[in-house]
């Protein structure tokens, strides 16, 4: 009686072949997700993919965002998670802007993305001066904007209440213009182009609390406001006029 052939040991030498590519392509794939521009309605998702990208050395998403302007998808996401880290310090947090102790707010907007840094934690009453930890977000922001060419809006809050009689600055509105121009200043120091920004000051006029009859519902409305826009700084640069045009307003004129 012929004996029946048995089967080599172990799995066929394709298999070895076969189970390396699978897993080479899901490499592919994951970091073909992790560099794709995706809707960030997925906090969890949108860090996930943060992380990836900055464990690849891409600090920002690629695709037809050029080296000089933001990529508002990525930086949004970025800067969530630096406002969750400080957020260990007792500050308080909610998710509706107007609550008491929301002194960090970052959320995007139609011109790009607004960052709301107020509170103890950027300025104190009726002071101008940077405090410490908004010095330190400042940093973190200009290591992004350094080398970028989008414009930045900086406005100004002050709580509404009267100024000492000591005070350096004439009203609320000045000193909230103050206090835009000094975080200008601060950016500028860190690298940022001085004619990227744009200073504005909104005095007591646009306060995120109203009924402030005590300092810690006050506090809130010391802050500053830096939107990073759409807009790049070559969108203002005045084109030089030709021989044409000089004739042309030659003729127009009386």
């Amino acid at each position: 009686m012929r004996k029946k052939r048995q089967a080599p040991a172990g799995a066929p030498a394709w298999m070895v072949t076969y189970g390396d590519m699978m897993t080479l392509l899901l490499c592919f794939f994951v970091l073909l997700a992790a560099l794709a521009n995706f809707d960030d309605r997925d906090k969890l998702f949108m860090a996930a993919i943060e992380s990836i990208r900055q464990a690849f050395g891409n600090q920002s998403q690629t695709g037809y965002f050029s080296d000089d302007v933001i990529d508002f998808k990525s930086f949004l996401i970025q800067f969530e998670t630096i406002i969750i880290k400080n957020e260990n310090k007792n500050l308080g947090h909610a998710d509706d802007p107007g609550v008491d102790g929301r002194f960090y707010r970052v959320k995007q907007i139609r011109d790009g993305i607004q960052l709301v840094v107020g509170g103890p934690i950027a300025f104190a009453r009726f002071s101008a001066e940077i405090e410490p930890d908004m010095d330190r977000l400042l940093e973190k922001l200009a290591t992004e904007l350094r080398g970028k060419r989008n414009k930045i809006e900086i406005r100004g809050h002050a709580a509404y209440e009267p100024l000492p009689l000591d005070s350096p600055h004439a009203d609320p509105l000045d000193l909230s213009y103050a206090r835009a121009r000094n975080t200008r200043d601060r950016l500028v120091e860190l690298g940022v182009p001085r004619r990227a920004i744009r200073v504005e000051a909104a005095g007591p006029y646009e306060p995120v609390l109203d009924q402030t009859y005590d300092d810690g519902r006050r506090a809130a409305n010391r802050r500053v406001e830096i939107i990073l826009t759409q807009s790049r700084i070559d969108d203002y640069n005045a084109k030089p006029q030709t021989p044409e045009d000089l004739a042309r307003q030659a003729r127009s004129s009386p």
